[in-house]
């Protein structure tokens, strides 16, 4: 997911999409416990989109 696409989302769009890609990381983790080979890009890529949308949380409480 690119910041871009996430610059025109609002606030509760953004929370939905860190609760998704938690949620989707949560997945992968799950399935490298049980044994599955999960791509270590997968996984990092989980945990920076994430990171994305938070950071735009909080450019939006900045009001940047």
């Amino acid at each position: 997911m690119l910041f871009v696409t996430l610059k025109d989302k609002s606030v509760a769009e953004l929370y939905g999409v860190v609760a998704e890609c938690k949620k989707k990381r949560l997945d992968l983790v799950m399935k490298g416990s049980f044994g599955e080979k999960v791509p270590g890009h997968l996984l990092r890529a989980a945990r920076r989109d994430v990171a994305r949308a938070k950071t735009r949380l909080c450019q939006i409480k900045k009001g940047i």
